[in-house]
């Protein structure tokens, strides 16, 4: 009885000091902070640094996760738009020891999943990277799906995914079906033999094979990682350009004249050679001797380019390649009484030019106003009777079509 007494006693005691831990615990929960960036394992370090950071809010009614957005350039909202991508392995191996501790407070939940993780057979990982790379394939075919239903994709994709590296034991089967003799393949090699010798290989050539495996699964992941980042720009940069239109206005009027090029790019095109090198300071040399002549040149071909473009202005074929056959609006009373002053003083500002034709505009009687405020009522009933047979003859909508606007991206 003596025995059984001193352990009851010693469960007794286990119990109080449970029951004064949690209750420790429990007020340290509630002096601490409301939220804090908890610290992470190894296995979220890594998906911190590519998807985002995790923060964790310590409440006394609910312990939940706050997940920041991913970055944009790692996919975002957008790409979860035109399909649906699986998440990372990380993210997974968390869900499943989740689902396993489904009681268990966040914070010490990725305590024991960090744990986990790092003893995590090499199989296993290789397992959820394979559910990871499934995944990726069924939503790459769903966005080619998606592509191909409407229009075909205007981004072409020039990276190749890389392979999947062997494993240790592919590595050794590879090789014991080279060495083994004819007489032995005849006989017939299964799995099983490849299994029997490979447990009765020693560690040591076992370690040889999974080192060469990890190494090429590094540069597998690096390259893995280029191809995804790949992908996700080529599908971002598709879609922006699939909101462009496939009609886009031309700039430029064919008639209206070209200017001349620069001096030295038009005397750099005439003297260097296709294809030539080394030129500069020849063509420096020739520069200097030449320089005069060219500016000369240049000088006949802007004022002969001037003059095409006044006339090719007071033709109105400028304004027709603008607008079609809209109708100009006037100017008002003031701005042509402001063009007859533009030009008298040189020496002063545009501002400074307003100012003064301005004060002298507001200084000028109804009756002085009234030649210019004349002119501008006539020419705005005009406008207005064409701007009214305009919008109902449809020749907007036909240069649209045909004059200023033309097919291509």
């Amino acid at each position: 009885w003596v025995l059984a007494a001193a352990l009851q006693f010693s469960t007794w005691c286990d119990r109080g000091c449970g029951l004064l831990l949690a209750m420790s615990r429990h007020l340290a929960a509630l002096c601490a902070p409301r939220v804090r960036v908890c610290q992470l394992p190894s296995f979220l370090i890594s998906g911190q640094r590519r998807f985002g950071t995790v923060l964790v809010r310590q409440s006394a009614s609910n312990d939940q996760p706050l997940r920041r957005r991913p970055p944009a350039h790692l996919g975002g909202a957008s790409l979860r738009k035109v399909t649906e991508w699986p998440p990372p392995v990380w993210l997974r191996f968390l869900v499943d020891v989740r689902r396993s501790h489904p009681s268990v407070p966040w914070i010490e939940l990725m305590e024991i999943a960090g744990e986990l993780w790092d003893r995590l057979p090499l199989h296993q990982l290789q397992g959820y990277e394979r559910d990871f790379e499934d995944g990726f394939a069924v939503a790459l075919k769903n966005l080619e799906r998606h592509i191909d239903s409407g229009r075909k994709p205007l981004v072409r994709l020039n990276v190749v995914k890389p392979p999947l590296p062997a494993t240790a034991l592919e590595r050794f089967t590879e090789e014991f079906y080279a060495t083994c003799s004819n007489t032995r393949r005849r006989q017939g090699v299964n799995q099983d033999l490849v299994l029997r010798e490979w447990k009765e290989l020693s560690k040591e050539r076992q370690a040889i094979y999974e080192e060469a495996h990890l190494r090429d699964y590094e540069k597998f992941a690096v390259h893995l990682l280029e191809f995804h980042n790949a992908v996700r720009k080529a599908v971002e940069l598709d879609r922006i350009i699939s909101f462009l239109p496939s009609r886009v206005p031309v700039f430029r009027d064919p008639e209206r004249p070209i200017p001349p090029m620069l001096t030295f790019a038009k005397f750099v095109k005439d003297t260097v050679l296709p294809g030539e090198r080394g030129i500069s300071e020849r063509v420096m040399k020739l520069w200097q001797q030449q320089q005069q002549e060219v500016t000369e040149e240049r000088k006949e071909a802007s004022a002969l380019f001037y003059k095409r473009l006044e006339e090719y202005v007071k033709s109105g074929k400028e304004h027709s390649w603008i607008h079609g056959e809209k109708p100009l609006r006037p100017v008002t009373a003031y701005q042509r009484f402001f063009l007859q002053f533009k030009f008298m003083e040189q020496g002063l500002t545009k501002q400074e030019k307003h100012d003064l034709v301005g004060s002298v505009w507001k200084g000028m009687t109804e009756e002085q106003q009234r030649p210019w405020r004349d002119r501008w009522a006539a020419e705005k009933a005009d406008f207005e009777r064409q701007m009214s047979v305009y919008k109902i003859s449809g020749k907007h909508e036909q240069w649209q079509g045909e004059g200023g606007i033309s097919d291509g991206v």
